[in-house]
């Protein structure tokens, strides 16, 4: 179609293949109100563009001397993209309240899966009568129990995440006595030997 022909054309005839103005339309609004009129429309199908489509619209009406209307321009912009992604945002924050609450269950229950195998080894340590001490690879100590404490002179609360370090000695029968001793507050607490 060619540029001349466009002119006293709406949108409406030519886009939407209609005898009517959209709902909503700025032109209609515009045409009564003599005033610049704005509206973002939305259209399912056209015969210009396939699928769902969203137009930020302005009609701009061009008043002769007299006031009167003798023109109008409208201008649409394609704002389809944008309010896709809207959309998206929009379902991804009503769903993010769910999936939070799904984590968080999953999460509660790995802690007590995680606190039950706890019970468990302490109730081991707990039953052993020698000194036990249980140290990560860099020889912190994170879990004694009862006659550990005793030999350390010193409470789990007081040693946890605290270096051990392990000295063999041999005695006089060839015996292997190992001293034991933690580094606490930078200073060197050697408290007893392990038959």
């Amino acid at each position: 179609m060619a540029p001349e022909d466009l002119v006293g054309t709406f949108c409406y005839q030519l886009f939407q293949g209609r005898d009517t103005f959209c709902i909503g339309c700025p032109t209609e609004k515009a045409l009564a109100s003599g005033k610049i009129e704005h509206a973002v429309m939305h259209h399912t199908s056209s015969e210009s563009t396939e699928g769902e489509t969203y137009w930020d619209a302005y009609a701009v009406p061009i008043k002769n001397q007299a006031g009167d209307i003798g023109n109008l321009i409208q201008m649409s912009r394609n704002i389809t993209d944008l309010k896709l992604a809207e959309r998206k945002i929009k379902d991804y924050a009503e769903n993010l309240e769910t999936m939070v609450e799904e984590r968080t269950k999953e999460l509660n229950r790995a802690l007590y899966d995680t606190e039950q195998a706890r019970d468990k080894i302490d109730g081991i340590l707990k039953s052993v009568g020698d000194g036990l001490i249980v140290t990560d690879l860099y020889n912190r100590v994170i879990l004694m129990n009862r006659a550990a404490e005793d030999l350390l002179g010193a409470r789990l609360s007081e040693v946890i995440n605290e270096i051990l370090a392990i000295k063999a000695q041999i005695d006089a029968t060839d015996d292997i006595r190992p001293d034991v001793s933690y580094v606490a507050k930078g200073k060197d607490h050697t408290k007893g030997s392990l038959v």
